[in-house]
């Protein structure tokens, strides 16, 4: 923003976990174990996964405890010279052995992921700290304890992906020693990040949309688990246990595989073999003999349209009705949204010990319904989000005005929403008026925050009463 007058006043990112294996062990039937040997750092996180993670993927509704602290300074990650920082960090990656020798749990960080999240926090360092000189290059206590707040899923893999994320941002130079040096990781019992699909009035209108999207892909679903079935001739018939989708946010369907053979359409099946695919791909692992990129190209598309592209159908006025699509934006995401214009608000009106930076670490059940509840999930972005995808929500100040008071002070401020890096323009703040001097993608916070608003649920209990 060299060259206007727009100073940054906070910036607030939510992002995707990075890569993983797949949450379910059956998935070893495929001949792969090579893929679940990527996990040789940090032993600790296998108790962690004993502790939270255990019940949680194989229980859509699992609560975790209020409050888990673990800190930054838990991963030991550089040391002596700062400028081979991220070097440093790949070696001391692969130097570092677990308790069991690698082995993975289920839906657990790999070392590449770790390293994944290390390099995004790079990035938003040399983003807002080296060119914007927006947030400090050495952290004090006063900005740990008044301007930061990480918040997190009670998932292990978003626990860690943060952290990493935060190692990369605040390298270990550049904080301060001791319990000075603690960032709280904030875990809510009832965490809003993702869908509820206990909401009966959401899954209500949401049922035909998702009904017409298999639809659309159930011969290419036949044809693509036809092949399948007969390359893996197993898989299904050790699985009696209640399962869950890889996604969090998915509604459970506790039956075994082969007991849904039958069903001309099965999500939990494309889920399992999607899943398993997608995780060997991000971590450059070859397909099974037989399965082709094309293959892969299919089940993502099935995958994405039948959880996430009915959805988004009914949030689209042009494929359902303005009423329709307003409610269902609403009840996706809306409570969230809440979180993040209040947390915006609070700052205007506070900015000495307002929230600053603020980091959401979630799931691709995070960030594909927030686009969708924003209006942005179409064209380019109309796709699975990738592993350490992200959504940061940019907040700028005209520094020729100078006012703290929210009526007084929407015109002077602008905010900006980026997916992956790239400026996005929201429809209401495409018109004259709405957005900085001939940047649609810079919307006034009021013409922004008069759009959150209407997607923010009065009372979430009576909304998602079913009609």
């Amino acid at each position: 923003m060299e060259d206007t007058p727009l100073k940054m006043t906070q910036v607030l990112v939510l992002h995707r976990h990075g890569e993983r294996v797949p949450v379910r062990h059956q998935t070893r039937i495929l001949g792969v174990e090579r893929l679940w040997r990527q996990c040789s750092i940090a032993p600790f996180v296998h108790a962690l996964h004993t502790v939270l993670d255990t019940d949680k993927d194989n229980d859509a509704h699992a609560t975790v405890a209020p409050l888990f602290p673990p800190v930054i300074g838990e991963i030991r990650v550089i040391h002596g010279d700062p400028g081979d920082a991220d070097s440093k960090f790949i070696a001391g990656l692969k130097g570092t052995n677990s308790a069991n020798e690698g082995v993975c749990n289920p839906g657990q960080l790999t070392d590449l992921g770790k390293a994944t999240m290390h390099s995004f926090g790079a990035s938003l360092r040399r983003e807002y700290s080296d060119n914007l000189n927006f947030l400090p290059q050495i952290l004090d206590p006063d900005f740990i304890a008044n301007n930061l707040y990480v918040r997190s899923t009670g998932y292990v893999r978003t626990i860690e992906s943060v952290q990493y994320l935060l190692a990369g941002l605040f390298p270990l130079h550049t904080r301060p020693l001791g319990k000075k040096g603690d960032i709280l990781i904030h875990i809510s019992a009832r965490e809003n990040m993702y869908i509820d699909m206990g909401c009966k009035r959401l899954r209500q209108i949401l049922e035909p949309f998702r009904a017409a999207a298999k639809a659309n892909t159930a011969e290419e679903t036949a044809r693509i688990m036809k092949k399948l079935e007969s390359l893996f001739p197993d898989m299904g018939k050790k699985e009696t246990a209640p399962v869950v989708s890889s996604t969090p946010g998915a509604p459970a369907e506790p039956l075994s595989l082969a007991e849904k053979r039958a069903k001309q359409f099965n999500f939990r099946e494309i889920d399992l073999f999607y899943d398993t695919f997608k995780c060997m791909s991000a971590s450059s692992i070859p397909f099974p003999p037989g399965v082709t990129p094309s293959d892969m190209d299919s089940l993502s598309h099935i995958f994405m349209e039948s959880f996430i592209g009915g959805i988004a159908d009914a949030a689209t006025p042009s494929k359902s009705d303005l009423k329709t699509a307003q409610t269902v934006r609403k009840l996706l995401m809306g409570r969230f949204v809440g979180d993040l214009l209040h947390t915006m608000d609070e700052n205007i009106k506070n900015p000495k010990n307002g929230v600053k930076l603020g980091i959401f670490s979630g799931h691709d059940t995070t960030i594909g319904p927030l686009l969708v509840s924003l209006g942005l999930f179409e064209g380019e972005t109309r796709a699975w989000p990738k592993f350490a995808s992200n959504i940061a929500f940019e907040v700028f100040q005209d520094t020729k005005r100078n006012s703290n008071a929210l009526n007084a002070g929407d015109e002077g401020r602008y905010v900006r929403v980026k997916y992956n890096g790239v400026a996005m323009g929201l429809e209401a703040c495409k018109s004259k008026g709405s957005h900085y001097m001939g940047d649609p993608t810079l919307c006034t916070y009021k013409a922004f925050s008069a759009a959150m608003r209407t997607l923010i649920p009065k009372n979430y209990e009576q909304e998602c009463a079913p009609i």
